[in-house]
């Protein structure tokens, strides 16, 4: 427990120079590598738009000109749903879905990892990609166990592997940098039965949004 609540710490402290911000807006271009049944590889580039609000509300926004109508996923605080290119249409979260939105979406993830989750604990120490990480299972109140992996001499998080429905994903955290005294990831390259590389291009904090943003496409 006391190596846990150091690697905890480290995170925490590593990561937040400052304070937190109570809303960020962020510009990505997110490129699609999509694998099909034959094994060949589609490359699509898509512009994302990102919104949060403190303290705990979030909305992804996809541009994708194939798609009738918006594509993204959401929380506003208390509903959240998801509409993208797997599903007929608006769908809302439920259950263990829900309870994985509204983690994603607290504003201060960052520094109440303890809060967030109901244990976490250190089981291992190993080396990835050049790099020695902890690995700490996280095992929330309600929803799908995580693993999370923190580089041992930065402290910041390198790796969180997910499973949406049944569905595992693994997201890799690259090329941090300081916004406002706060260490964040400008690549996420996440893997699953859909392969998605994040990079994002600007990020503002402190930013006017409004509550409207947040609801659901039928509101």
């Amino acid at each position: 427990m006391r190596l846990t609540r150091k690697v905890a710490d480290r995170y925490e402290k590593g990561g937040v120079q400052g304070l937190i911000p109570l809303s960020a807006a962020t510009t990505l271009d997110e490129a699609l590598r999509v694998v099909d049944t034959l094994g060949e590889i589609a490359s699509q580039r898509h512009p994302v738009e990102i919104y949060a609000k403190a303290p705990n509300k979030r909305v992804e926004m996809l541009d994708a000109p194939e798609n009738r109508g918006a594509t993204g996923r959401g929380h506003d605080g208390t509903t959240g749903w998801s509409m993208n290119m797997t599903e007929t249409g608006l769908r809302y979260l439920e259950g263990a879905e829900l309870a994985g939105a509204q983690r994603e979406s607290d504003s201060y993830r960052q520094i109440r990892l303890d809060r967030l989750y109901v244990r976490l604990a250190v089981v291992g120490r190993e080396g990835r990609g050049g790099r020695e990480v902890y690995v700490v299972d996280a095992t929330p109140e309600s929803g799908n166990p995580e693993k999370l992996y923190f580089d041992v001499e930065t402290g910041l998080l390198s790796r969180r592997d997910m499973v949406y429905g049944k569905t595992p994903v693994q997201h890799y955290y690259e090329d941090y940098r300081n916004v406002d005294g706060i260490k964040l990831p400008f690549v996420v390259r996440s893997e699953g039965p859909v392969k998605v590389i994040t990079r994002l291009t600007e990020i503002k904090h402190n930013v006017p949004i409004e509550d409207a943003r947040f609801k659901s496409p039928s509101n």
